[in-house]
């Protein structure tokens, strides 16, 4: 609580200066303008920059005239909230500035970021390139990208714990051939530090970097904590240094099912179908309270295709800037795997549409889950709580009526009674 105070104190003094300074940490260049994300000291603020003459570039320290907006909330109910998606990476407000004043240029660690990040562009997969070796994620095919959501494998092109355990783990084997298993685990460690600092922020990045150093820290010092205490002092930290991050999907998500397969180990005992079974029953209400869908083939999805990346574009992705002649080939087969990913996506009675429930009823669902682990008669609970979940519109004997400010106007959505039908009026132009 103390921690929440802090962060809103000084976010409101410093919001309250005329000059704002930081660093970039986040730049996209567009045709007319740029967005940049600054972080300051308390926080970070997105700067949406027209006609844009400095050159300007990922680490450079700069300061602007402050002219903070409120950003504001959607006018649509249950609708994507941007404000408080941005409020969830602790950015509070957006300028619009006339001129930028560049104070400093980038330090070494951002001149490599950048630097991989130019090399990379040169190759025709340097948007998977850019996401697996940066945390970088820039859209190519948007077919494509809304058929990894709606499969439920986007995870895998983000980075996350798996892609720094790997790291982690690599470094120490190497290490601990030529030297004693303390130093390898140090120097392991300090490498994975430079690499946390070259990539672009992330919950699951953060989550796992702190992660290994309370592991390293325990081990070092003999202090035998299990996993899940390890677990629970990285929660502890992160929220401490990230308070707002409850708001994140991302934090959701990476919290709450490596938080499933760290304590239920003994049942999924590291079986594909098991942990992706696991996996989907943890993150039902997080993906309906945001898309208000789930779809029922995830699991069979990542059973299938995880693997298929894993064992064959993982590995190819890894090796093509330091064999470019790839390039070609391991483009070709990223095509396919996107159309075999649209295909599926599409298939019948995938995905189901849940409605919106009070936070009460999450509450219960991971109640039930956890008693369901403990006892296998609860699995009939589950699955009666998620019907309900899912009939409780149809059932529903009352018609509504809801206006929505679409922007020019309102809109009307009548509801029959059961959800028979669903009437949509003067919604805008018919193109749009």
């Amino acid at each position: 609580m103390l921690q929440v105070i802090y962060a809103y104190t000084f976010e409101k003094k410093e919001i309250s200066s005329s000059l704002i300074s930081g660093t970039i940490i986040s730049l996209t260049e567009k045709e007319e303008s740029s967005n940049l994300i600054i972080k300051t000291k308390h926080q970070k603020i997105l700067l949406k920059y027209q006609n844009q003459k400095e050159q300007l570039a990922e680490g450079m320290k700069i300061q602007v005239k402050n002219t903070c907006q409120e950003i504001a909330e959607p006018t649509i109910p249950n609708a994507f909230s941007y404000k408080k998606y941005l409020e969830s990476q602790n950015i509070v407000c957006y300028i619009q500035p006339d001129q930028v004043k560049i104070i400093q240029n980038p330090s070494l660690v951002w001149k490599i970021k950048n630097t991989l990040r130019n090399n990379l562009n040169q190759l025709k997969t340097a948007s998977y390139l850019k996401r697996i070796y940066l945390g970088i994620k820039e859209k190519t095919n948007e077919e494509a990208e809304s058929a990894y959501q709606k499969n439920g494998i986007s995870h895998l092109f983000a980075i996350s714990g798996l892609h720094m355990s790997l790291l982690y783990i690599s470094c120490y084997k190497v290490l601990k051939k030529k030297m004693n298993t303390n130093p390898a685990k140090v120097i392991s460690l300090f490498i994975l530090t430079i690499y946390y600092k070259i990539l672009a922020f992330s919950y699951a990045t953060t989550r796992a970097y702190y992660f290994y150093i309370a592991k390293t820290i325990n081990e070092l010092f003999h202090f035998q904590l299990s996993t899940k205490q390890l677990f629970l002092i990285n929660f502890y930290i992160n929220f401490f240094l990230y308070p707002k991050g409850l708001l994140s999907t991302s934090f959701q998500y990476s919290f709450i099912i490596s938080w499933g397969l760290i304590k239920y180990q003994q049942i999924h005992k590291n079986k594909p179908y098991k942990i992706a079974t696991l996996a989907f029953l943890l993150s039902i209400p997080i993906t309906a309270s945001t898309s208000f869908a789930i779809n029922v083939w995830a699991i069979a999805w990542n059973i299938t295709l995880v693997p298929i990346f894993l064992s064959i574009l993982f590995p190819l992705l890894i090796v093509t800037p330091i064999f470019p002649f790839l390039d070609s080939p391991v483009n070709f087969l990223i095509n396919i795997f996107e159309q075999l990913n649209i295909a599926v996506s599409t298939w019948p009675g995938s995905e189901i549409v849940l409605m919106k429930i009070p936070r009460y009823f999450l509450i219960i669902y991971y109640f039930l889950i956890i008693k369901m682990f403990q006892n296998k008669k609860y699995c009939y609970v589950v699955i009666l709580f998620l019907f309900f979940w899912y009939i409780a519109p149809k059932i529903d004997p009352y018609a509504w009526i809801s206006f929505l400010d679409i922007g020019q106007g309102d809109a009307s959505i009548l509801i029959a009674p059961h959800q028979k039908e669903v009437i949509v009026i003067d919604t805008g132009p018919q193109n749009e």
